[in-house]
C-alpha cells in the first residue's frame, strides 16, 4: 500500500478532531497570571474571568511573545503549509529533481540528505517554477539538441507581450485622462507637484507612436532566434 503523505495524515486528524493538539490534555488553571516564571520554549495559556482562552504564550530568550492561536496548533499549520508550497511551486521539476532526491550516483539516495531549497532555488522558482538545477539541465538538453534558441526566444517574447499588456492599461488610462482635458498629476524628482496640460498634447500621436514602439520591440525579439 502507498504510503499516505504526512501533511494529509495531519489534515485528515485535524478535519476528524483526532490530532495530538486537539486531544492534549492542557494543565493551565484559568486565571494564571503571565509573569510566572517560565523556562525558554515554554507555552501557556491566559484565560478570561469566564474560563475562555484570552491569548496564549511563548517564552523566548529574554521576552514573551504573544499570539491568538495555539502555538502547537500555528506549529501544526506552519508546517503544512511550508509542505502544500513546496509540492505545489515547484511542480516544473524534473521527475529525477537532484535537489530533492540527489543524483544519479547515488540510485538509493541513502547518502542523501535534502536541506532546503537555496536563495538561487527561490529566484528560479519566481521565474521558471524550478530549482535552479532543474533549469540548468533543462537548458542544457536543449542547447545539446539544438533547440534552446527558439525556447530562449519565446520566453523572451511571453515575457514582452506580458508586459505590454500591462502597459496597455496604463496607457490607456492616461490618454484617457488627457482626453478628458484633465491634465496629468505627477510628482518630480524635486517632490514637487507639476501638471500636463492636455491642451496642447496630441493623444492621437502619442498613441500612435507607442504603437509603433510596441510592434518595434516585439517584432525584434520574433527576429531574435534567426540570427543566433
Amino acid at each position: 500500500m502507498a504510503k499516505v503523505p504526512q501533511n494529509i495524515n495531519a489534515i485528515r486528524q485535524l478535519l476528524a478532531g483526532e490530532h495530538k493538539i486537539q486531544t492534549r490534555k492542557t494543565f493551565t488553571v484559568p486565571g494564571e497570571q503571565t509573569n510566572d516564571k517560565h523556562e525558554v520554549g515554554d507555552t501557556w495559556a491566559e484565560y478570561n474571568t469566564d474560563g475562555s482562552v484570552k491569548c496564549y504564550w511563548t517564552q523566548k530568550n529574554g521576552y514573551r511573545m504573544k499570539s491568538g492561536r495555539d502555538p502547537e496548533t500555528q506549529k501544526v499549520f506552519d508546517e503544512l503549509r511550508e509542505s502544500i508550497k513546496t509540492q505545489n511551486t515547484y511542480f516544473n521539476c524534473e521527475p529525477d529533481c537532484h535537489t530533492l532526491y540527489g543524483n544519479k550516483n547515488d540510485p538509493d539516495h541513502k547518502s542523501f540528505k535534502f536541506n532546503g531549497y537555496s536563495k538561487l532555488d527561490e529566484k528560479f522558482l519566481r521565474k521558471f517554477n524550478k530549482c535552479a538545477d532543474c533549469q540548468f539541465r533543462f537548458e542544457t538538453k536543449m542547447k545539446l539538441n539544438g533547440t534552446f534558441a527558439q525556447y530562449e526566444r519565446d520566453r523572451m517574447l511571453n515575457e514582452a507581450e506580458s508586459f505590454f499588456k500591462d502597459a496597455d492599461i496604463e496607457f490607456k488610462k492616461v490618454i484617457t485622462e488627457l482626453a478628458n482635458n484633465d491634465g496629468i498629476n505627477f510628482v518630480n524628482r524635486h517632490g514637487e507637484v507639476e501638471k500636463w496640460e492636455s491642451d496642447h498634447i496630441d493623444t492621437a500621436q502619442m498613441q500612435s507612436e507607442y504603437n509603433q514602439y510596441k510592434e518595434i520591440a516585439l517584432n525584434r525579439i520574433r527576429e531574435y532566434g534567426e540570427h543566433i
